[in-house]
């Protein structure tokens, strides 16, 4: 059966920034793959609204509006219902997007090609707080960027184990790991119908939908991919699009820069 991608993505509340991805999102490849859309849009500027419309317009019949809730963390209930959304129109796979991110085009061709119902382009993103750049991807727990093997190992252990997991993560390569963030994640049909959701599991305080999904995910059997060769740039402040020209000369034609 022909793949067919749904690109769900859940879209920022900031013209520039909405401008960037939503032209990211022509740029996508997924190779010989069918493709549609599932934009969810929870905010009221006018000008974002006016983005989102051309670009269903220009791709009629494949562009689906969702009503779906959005925002800048959107609930977990909101998440499974875009892949809902999704599954809907037919799709084997559904990428979920953060809009927040411009991702390279070869992102959507590449990880399918990965033949794995869970995996996640890994991108890397400053939080300020002096530990610089940290990964879209973990080993344990709430972000534990050491292996559960030293969990209780002396500090030393930790330390190694971080320096070497981020090491790793800088090169390119597709690694198996213990959580990833939906941010910009390929999930199977099969995955999700199978339980692999964002709703919250009861009995555990993890922060964050991506840590219950990859908890239910794991214990279903799956394996999380964090892939690296591809890396996204995180948009996470307006200043950050200061990097965008730099980064899309990497992948576009001059001319398409201009």
């Amino acid at each position: 059966m022909k793949a067919h991608l749904a690109i769900a993505a859940t879209l920022a509340d900031r013209p520039l920034v909405l401008d960037e991805f939503l032209s990211c999102l022509g740029y996508l490849d997924a190779g010989e793959a069918d493709v549609s859309y599932v934009l969810a849009y929870g905010g009221d500027d006018e000008r974002c609204r006016s983005a989102i419309r051309n670009f269903a317009e220009a791709s009629p019949g494949r562009t689906t509006l969702t009503g779906v809730p959005a925002g800048p963390l959107p609930g977990e209930q909101a998440l499974d219902e875009l892949v809902a959304a999704a599954l809907a129109l037919g799709a084997t796979n559904v990428l979920l997007l953060s809009g927040d991110l411009l991702v390279p085009p070869p992102v959507p061709a590449h990880l399918l090609s990965l033949g794995v119902d869970i995996a996640s382009e890994v991108f890397w993103t400053d939080w300020g707080n002096g530990s610089g750049p940290l990964p879209s991807a973990w080993q344990c727990d709430q972000y534990g960027l050491y292996s559960p093997e030293v969990a209780h190992a002396p500090l030393q252990d930790k330390v190694a184990s971080e320096k070497a997991f981020l090491a790793r993560l800088r090169e390119p390569g597709t690694y198996p790991v213990g959580g990833v963030s939906s941010a910009c994640t390929l999930l199977s049909r099969s995955a999700f119908e199978a339980g692999a959701t964002f709703q919250p599991i009861p009995n555990l305080t993890l922060w964050g939908l991506d840590r219950h999904f990859c908890v239910r995910a794991g214990a279903l059997g799956y394996t999380l991919w964090a892939d690296t060769h591809y890396p996204p740039l995180h948009v996470r402040q307006e200043a950050d699009l200061s990097m965008a020209e730099h980064f899309w000369s990497r992948w576009l034609p001059q001319e398409a820069l201009l």
